[in-house]
């Protein structure tokens, strides 16, 4: 009876508390992620009548949309090929990719009707900016009739494009994603959520491609987009024209005639891999965006929603609907990473780092080489507070080796995948005094520093520029002492995380070193700045109904909830724990390193950052469900709120012959209780009180205690 009144009161507490939330939007949710920026073309615009100008987001609500030309005049241009998919990314592993397929049918049909070589038809490619174009101009040179220039394009189509192989496109059952923090752009759902943000579009959208309508519709099946509510697919083979026949983008006026005079008054927006296109565009008023490898299509889409600004060198005319000017920011993952690297440093708990100090004296006590993995290495910031500490704390090693004269070398592995950063690592090691000893595709880049007066061992670095999860593949030799990552433990499913972890563990060799096996030794894992959940802006805005912008908890939710269904982040911090007791990797010691004030200012690369993650991610998400996403953006940027992230530091042992714990555990320590005492403002201490006789509770009763005065407080419940 008694624990099911307490568990109905608690039920109560939480959804009184779950409202009280949501109406005084008290806390949000985010993360720590990042895309990359895009590249913008032009051209002159037509003019616009100022009453027809309105935002693209739009203020809307969760009934059906208006209609979509009236409400909102802009029109949205998509390009197929290479745009709504990467074809690099399609042959990463060795496979044959569209274009590859296209380019190869192209120069057997060159060499077939008009014995070109590949390079006469590179050149025309280079000069039209299509081959098929190249082709054209040389036919009406050559005064071909337009009756053989129509035949001999149309058996161009068919023959190249009848026989291309689209499976490549099709969804592979088991992706592993890059867990960067940053990289949205790899997500294994990523084609659904273009779906699920094409649906949600207020505004009508084409494709456009220079392939034939056939070639588009079969791409689009591969890729699952067949049921997207495109307004209509423009290509070659479309319409008819007697005088150009099987017109391409290179004549914008006659291939986007239907939309040019549908949409006399519309804002138009084109997104295309090709400059040339973009540039030919122009010449009719449309306005460009250009998708590739390096610029991903969400984020082509977010621009042209108002979610992200576009950079500097950006006309004015596309932004004249936001009222905002134009964004001098664009995102560098090497700039991100060290402005984030200095909040990091000032947010790091000092108790757990001294604990941590602690636990690896005792470790290293008989051990002449100290060894530590770092499994998300970034710009090697925690190295660098390993050897030389910070601005309020003495290094990891000035606090391990204080009682300890064995050791004599420190061993760094660090895991890095992300090869942008290598660069500035390899520069990084220099600076700190390293030099480069000899470099491996196996081992790695291995580097050496002498100790010196700052450093009291002589450290070696190996530096892999791989997943710390495909080292299971080729054993280690050495078991760690220790394994740290940064920003790290979040990014992953807690179970997978943890198996991952152990694998990498036990994968190490079981060789005696001087007679006892490497086993039976403890291995630490310190995981600083780990998301807690919790976010918000300072100050915290609520609803605006008038206007269906969201509060900013409901944005921070729906942007917690894209991190976690797209990627397969976990927000929940006791879920990192339980999943890790579950695997025998017990908790040591956590504690608060929270974000405290990202300042627009004074932090103004990481705030702008993370207002660009959040235009990539929340208002995706909040688009979907009908709120006005660009209105949500668009106060923040006006507002400039500060940014406060709540962060845990976790410290966990693992011993691969662990005690039985709970069921051998002593009677009298059945008694033990651990508490928490709020020892300061926000701070937070664990403690175990001694044995003690716990009197039970009465029915509808719950027992709260606070430490100032060691009193007991019994709150009675209505059941």
């Amino acid at each position: 009876m008694r624990s099911t009144c307490v568990v109905d009161a608690l039920m109560a507490i939480a959804v009184v508390s779950t409202a009280l939330q949501n109406i005084f939007h008290v806390s949000c949710t985010m993360h720590k992620h990042v895309p990359t920026t895009i590249k913008i073309n032009h051209g002159e615009k037509r003019i616009l009548s100022s009453s027809t100008i309105s935002s693209i987001g739009g203020n809307s609500d969760t009934k059906p949309h208006q209609d979509a030309e009236q409400e909102h005049p802009s029109v949205l241009i998509i390009d197929v090929d290479n745009c709504l998919y990467h074809e690099q990314d399609l042959t990463t592993n060795g496979l044959i990719g569209i274009e590859e397929q296209i380019v190869a049918n192209i120069y057997r049909f060159g060499e077939s009707y008009f014995n070109f070589t590949p390079d006469i038809l590179e050149e025309m490619y280079i000069h039209h900016g299509s081959t098929i174009e190249g082709l054209r101009h040389m036919m009406l040179e050559s005064l071909y009739s337009n009756e053989n220039l129509e035949r001999i394009l149309r058996s161009f189509y068919l023959q190249v494009y009848q026989d291309i192989d689209v499976s490549i496109l099709l969804p592979k059952l088991s992706i592993q994603t890059r867990n960067t923090g940053y990289n949205h752009n790899k997500s294994h759902q990523r084609i659904q959520n273009i779906a699920t943000q094409l649906k949600a579009l207020k505004t009508p959208f084409y494709l456009a491609s220079n392939s034939p309508k056939f070639h588009v519709l079969r791409v689009l099946s591969a890729l699952g987009l067949s049921d997207i509510p495109y307004h209509g697919i423009i290509t070659p083979d479309s319409f008819s024209r007697p005088d150009i026949p099987y017109p391409t983008k290179n004549h914008p006026l006659i291939f986007y005639h239907e939309i040019l005079e549908k949409f006399p008054m519309h804002r138009i927006v084109l997104l295309d891999d090709s400059l040339y296109n973009l540039d030919k565009a122009m010449e009719v008023g449309i306005e460009g965006i250009q998708v590739n490898h390096h610029h991903s299509f969400e984020e082509a889409l977010a621009m042209y929603c108002g979610h992200i600004l576009p950079s500097p060198f950006v006309a004015s005319h596309f932004l004249r609907d936001n009222g905002l000017g134009v964004d001098d920011y664009s995102f560098n993952d090497v700039r991100y990473i060290q402005e984030k690297n200095i909040v990091d440093e000032n947010s790091l708990n000092p108790t757990v780092w001294k604990t941590l100090g602690c636990e690896l004296q005792t470790l290293l006590q008989e051990e002449a080489v100290f060894r530590i993995y770092d499994l998300g290495a970034g710009l090697l910031s925690m190295l660098r507070l390993i050897l030389f500490g910070g601005k309020s704390f003495d290094s990891l090693l000035s606090l391990t080796l204080i009682d300890s004269t064995n050791v004599s070398l420190l061993q760094y592995t660090a895991y890095e995948s992300n090869k942008d950063l290598l660069q500035t690592n390899i520069e990084n090691l220099r600076i700190m005094g390293f030099n480069i000893r000899s470099q491996d595709s196996n081992t790695g880049l291995i580097f050496f520093r002498e100790k010196d007066y700052q450093v009291s061992v002589d450290v070696e670095l190996i530096l892999k520029t791989q997943d710390f999860r495909s080292e299971d593949k080729v054993p280690v030799r050495h078991r760690p002492h220790m394994i740290v990552g940064c920003c790290f433990a979040d990014l992953f499913n807690p179970e997978e995380l943890a198996v991952s972890i152990l694998r990498l563990i036990e994968s190490c060799t079981a060789e005696s070193i001087e007679g006892r096996s490497q086993r039976s030794r403890k291995v630490l894992l310190y995981f600083p700045i780990t998301f807690s959940g919790t976010t918000q802006f300072i100050p915290s805005m609520p609803y605006n109904l008038s206007s269906m912008i969201p509060s900013d908890t409901l944005a921070f939710q729906q942007y917690q909830y894209f991190l976690e269904t797209e990627y397969g982040h976990n927000t929940d911090i006791r879920k990192i724990i339980w999943a890790f007791d579950r695997f025998g990797m017990n908790l040591i010691l956590d504690g608060f390193s929270n974000w405290q004030e990202i300042h627009p200012d004074r932090n103004s690369y990481l705030w702008q950052t993370l207002l660009y993650f959040f235009g990539l991610c929340a208002a995706p998400e909040l688009m979907k469900s009908g709120w006005d996403s660009k209105g949500w953006i668009n106060r923040a940027r006006l507002q400039k709120p500060i940014i406060q992230v709540a962060n845990k530091d976790l410290l966990f042992d693992f011993c691969s012959i662990n005690p039985i714990k709970s069921s051998n555990m002593p009677a009298e320590s059945a008694n033990y209780i651990d508490e928490l005492w709020f020892v300061g403002p926000r701070s937070v201490a664990k403690v175990r009180n001694e044995p003690a006789i716990i009197k039970p509770l009465e029915p509808g009763h719950v027992e709260g205690k606070y430490n100032m005065f060691y009193a007991s407080l019994v709150i009675p419940f209505d059941c």
